[in-house]
């Protein structure tokens, strides 16, 4: 018996296809025909097999352009962080060929503080077999310098080799510039705050000392010794002086006397004074190329910045030098305007540049920073740059600085310009008599300044009548009915310097105002306890300054009381339960709620927080916390707040946070009556004027 007997095998592990026949029992026609129908069956899965194996690389080339094309870099590390496969985009990122990062140790390309870092973030993964995500510092192969965000997370494919993991990073270091950047500004806006309150309570020193001054030369011989060291103690007042103003610039400095500004004048105008600050050896030139230098702003201010400028580079340049203050126009597209955070237009330069010896990064890094300074002690504040700073921004400009060590350093100062027309010159005010007969109530409650103020009075003829808080001034006015200008300071215990002028002005409408305070104008007018049109000086004012707006305001006509009855919030005297984990975000926002009237009870943490609470009780009327706080008793903020909200009982609640609106946790705390919440950073304004509607 001849038997056939057929074994194929298709090349891709197909099915095993078999015949067995005896071709004695059967016709060889039906053998022929049967032989056919398999050959046509084993094309068909031919066909089949060869569609499979293309669809199967089409999967592969796509898998392999998804992976090496991502937007994300992909790497394969070993337990020592070695690295056994990466994507094109990852060494895109790293600035390698693929085949260069293949096979070396990652940690070659990172910085020396990011290295132990790799190391253990690869221990938490592979060892701890967990997912962990870290952020490192890398150079890349070109020198730059990264930031790279790194998730990992064990891989379960050691095919019995070493345990390994796969890692996903991308470049951060935009977003860590722009976390520095809010920082930096958070930073600055707290400590001028802070700066601004303790300017306050040093003008009121600076009063006093120039007024003991002035007075002691008056009745002394001028040319004795104690004459010539009197001179010297009230120079070195006005020295203070300054700096409490650089203080208070740190902290939003909108004077109230902006006007059109001409870069150029004003430049040519200190060209003298500013020579005279530099060494012979040093080179002073000006190049004053702006065609159109007009910026609306304080003289002042952009003289200071100016000084400031040359002064540095002063500074900056030993020996001999060359220092270039030049001007000149740009305009800023919307592209640029977003990359420097200031808008779009016309802009004014003023360009300091210096052959001095530079600077490194780390040093750029904090140049704005107040009291940050590379002198020796005593030889700088460490307020010259942060006060530039501060003028700039809130004139809507921006500052930039190039340098390198050994090459100098080159600070350009942008200002929007303006089209208004420069101010035609005035004629200059004569002042023919200071003095005169009138009934002045002084109302200050320091003595030393009530004493120098009213020195300065009574020498030149007034009859003073002095109080030294609200009530008891208005129980004066009530009394009096000659009193003919109410000279009063803003912050005043029990009664308000604002809210003393209201209820003067509704018993004597008649009654002329004079406010002075330690704080600029311009912040009174902006927190609404002074109207913009009532007279006011800031401490400390000279004699002369003094009699002179005592004379303006008595020989003004019509009222110069505030709003002619218009009511000003006075102090609100209530208590605060303030909690703020931040020390100088809590002590700014403390001392500036004092300055408001409030009584403040402040807390670092929850478990400070319910002690004051415990302690106080029922006495405090407001609570103000921050939701993210350490050292909390409970287990949520949400608790935290309804415990505060349980022992204390208080007419209102402000909830500040970096949270949204949006956030859970917040809109729930929102739904309890009288409870605000305020997104941070935020202005102390915006936190008075929240308690005040909430106890409305």
């Amino acid at each position: 018996m001849r038997r056939l007997a057929e074994r194929r095998r298709a090349d891709s592990g197909g099915p095993i296809l078999e015949l067995s026949m005896d071709f004695e029992d059967h016709d060889p026609r039906q053998l022929y025909e049967e032989l056919h129908v398999h050959h046509i069956e084993l094309e068909l899965q031919n066909l089949q097999l060869q569609a499979t194996q293309q669809e199967l690389e089409r999967s592969r080339d796509r898998y392999r352009r998804l992976y090496d094309d991502a937007p994300m870099g992909y790497l394969t590390l070993s337990a020592t962080g070695m690295v056994l496969a990466a994507n094109l985009t990852a060494a895109r990122l790293l600035g390698l060929e693929r085949a260069a990062l293949v096979g070396g140790p990652l940690s070659r390309m990172m910085d020396s503080s990011s290295a132990d870092l790799l190391h253990v973030h690869l221990q938490h993964v592979i060892r701890d077999q967990t997912s962990h995500g870290c952020e490192l510092g890398l150079i890349r192969a070109d020198g730059q310098r990264i930031w790279i965000h790194l998730e990992s997370a064990p891989s379960d494919e050691h095919d019995g080799g070493p345990p390994a993991c796969h890692t996903v990073f991308s470049d951060v270091s935009e977003r860590r510039k722009l976390e520095a950047k809010v920082q930096r500004s958070e930073r600055l806006e707290a400590i001028g705050r802070l700066a601004s309150g303790v300017a306050h309570e040093f003008n009121n020193l600076l009063m006093a000392m120039l007024g003991c001054a002035a007075s002691a030369l008056i009745d002394i011989d001028k040319d004795s010794r104690a004459a010539e060291l009197l001179r010297d103690l009230k120079a070195e007042a006005v020295r203070g002086a300054t700096l409490t103003r650089q203080l208070l610039a740190l902290g939003r400095p909108r004077e109230d006397t902006e006007a059109v500004v001409d870069i150029n004048a004003m430049i040519a105008q200190n060209e003298r004074l500013l020579r005279h600050t530099l060494d012979a050896d040093i080179d002073l030139v000006f190049r004053l190329e702006a065609n159109d230098g007009r910026v609306w702003a304080n003289q002042m201010q952009i003289e200071q910045v100016l000084t400031n400028l040359v002064v540095n580079a002063r500074d900056a340049v030993s020996g001999a030098g060359r220092i270039e203050v030049i001007t000149g126009e740009l305009i800023v597209d919307d592209v640029l305007a977003r990359k420097l955070d200031v808008r779009p237009g016309a802009y004014a330069s003023l360009t300091v540049r210096d052959t001095g010896k530079g600077m490194d990064a780390a040093t750029k890094a904090r140049l704005f920073e107040p009291f940050f300074t590379t002198k020796a002690v005593g030889e700088g504040t460490g307020l010259g740059l942060s006060t530039v700073y501060g003028i700039v921004r809130n004139a809507g400009g921006h500052i930039d600085i190039e340098s390198e060590p050994g090459a100098g350093t080159t600070v350009r100062v942008m200002l929007p310009r303006t089209t208004k027309p420069l101010p035609s010159p005035d004629e200059p005010a004569h002042i023919t008599a200071f003095g005169g007969k009138e009934t002045v109530l002084l109302v200050e409650d320091e003595p030393l300044v009530r004493q120098t103020v009213g020195h300065y009075l009574t020498r030149w003829g007034y009859c003073v009548i002095e109080a030294d808080n609200g009530t008891q001034a208005l129980a004066i006015i009530k009394a009096r009915a000659d009193i003919e200008l109410l000279l009063t300071d803003m912050v005043l215990p029990e009664l308000s310097g604002s809210g003393l002028a209201h209820a003067a002005s509704l018993l004597r409408p008649d009654m002329r105002v004079l406010f002075m305070s330690a704080y600029p104008k311009v912040k009174l007018v902006r927190e609404r306890r002074l109207n913009p049109d009532a007279p006011a000086l800031q401490k400390p004012f000279t004699e002369d300054t003094l009699l002179a707006k005592v004379r303006e305001v008595l020989d003004a006509s019509g009222s110069s009381a505030p709003g002619k009855g218009e009511q000003l919030e006075p102090p609100a005297g209530e208590r605060v339960l303030l909690v703020e984990d931040e020390r100088l975000a809590r002590e700014a926002t403390q001392l500036l709620l004092e300055d408001e009237g409030y009584k403040v009870f402040a807390a670092a943490d929850g478990a400070e927080a319910a002690a004051l609470a415990h302690q106080h009780g029922e006495t405090i009327d407001v609570v103000v916390t921050d939701l993210g706080l350490p050292n909390m008793p409970t287990a949520s903020p949400t608790e935290l707040i309804d415990g505060l909200v349980e022992l204390v009982q208080p007419r209102a609640v402000v909830i500040l946070s970096g949270r949204s609106s949006t956030d859970p946790e917040v809109r729930k705390l929102l739904r309890a009556p009288n409870t605000v919440f305020l997104e941070k950073p935020i202005e102390i304004e915006d936190l008075v004027a929240a308690i005040q509607g909430l106890l409305a």
